[in-house]
């Protein structure tokens, strides 16, 4: 049952939804119908949902399913419910962080990340928007919708253009570099 619109954005819209049978909240996530015609944005949209579910980790969002809706035709991803808000709103709101309190969220960032990369899976736009923080400083990264699962490319095979956040992309991204997991 949808309860609320939690978001829009270029892609579709995520809604806080009851799962009936277990009583239990849910983020739904649906792509916009005009896309669904498009095989690149269906193809990405269920790559987002395959890469995530393949993770693990409680820095990372859950996936619970994905598919179509039979009565509504409208794609979808329902994934775990969290309470807080983004980074982005975080900082937005409160400026700047205390340098404990920054090192003890990006440490939970770079463990999402080493479990990602272990899973071959490099998330490619990850930003304050696509990092939610709880009410107690807990980090979930969101948003795996240009993620690559080969890491050898950070384009999309399809268009061979660069993917994600410009402000936010790494140099091997913009510069056609083989790309990976950092190496120390």
């Amino acid at each position: 049952r949808v309860e609320s619109l939690l978001g829009t954005g270029g892609m579709g819209r995520v809604y806080k939804c009851a799962q009936l049978n277990i009583q239990r909240p849910v983020a739904l996530k649906t792509l916009k119908r005009d896309l669904m015609a498009n095989q690149v944005h269906m193809k990405r949209f269920y790559l987002e949902a395959r890469a995530a579910s393949r993770l693990d980790h409680p820095n990372i969002v859950r996936i619970y399913d994905y598919g179509v809706d039979e009565e509504e035709g409208i794609a979808y991803i329902a994934m775990e419910f969290l309470k807080g808000g983004s980074l982005r709103a975080v900082l937005t709101q409160r400026k700047r962080l205390p340098e404990r309190e920054a090192c003890q969220l990006l440490a939970q960032v770079a463990k999402a990340l080493v479990n990602a990369h272990e899973a071959g899976i490099i998330h490619r736009d990850l930003k304050p928007a696509n990092i939610m923080v709880s009410r107690r400083a807990e980090v979930v990264i969101l948003d795996f919708g240009v993620a690559k699962a080969d890491t050898n490319l950070y384009r999309d095979s399809e268009s061979g253009l660069p993917l994600g956040t410009p402000r936010y992309m790494s140099p091997e991204q913009v510069t056609e570099s083989p790309v990976g997991p950092a190496l120390i």
